[in-house]
């Protein structure tokens, strides 16, 4: 018996493993930065929030650092600190 429980051991040593999941990705809302304009710094953001209030009077923008892609993006809501 112990041999032959020796040899089967080996065996599986060789056997490719089947379950080779791939690593896990966390999942990310691309879709919601891809539609909207990313500015590299708060200051270029804030540039681009008062050429567009200077446009437009009745608008007031201000600056958020987005979570996903890490850049900045303009709103028109208010920006809770």
């Amino acid at each position: 018996m112990y041999l032959y429980t020796i040899a089967v051991e080996k065996d599986f040593a060789k056997m490719p493993r089947r379950h080779n999941t791939p690593a896990h990705t966390p999942f990310q809302f691309a879709s919601n930065c891809q539609s909207k304009r990313r500015f590299g710094t708060e200051k270029q953001a804030e540039s681009a929030a008062e050429h567009q209030e200077l446009i437009q009077h009745n608008l007031e923008l201000s600056t958020y650092r987005c979570e996903l892609c890490g850049g900045w993006h303009l709103t028109r809501r208010p920006v809770k600190d």
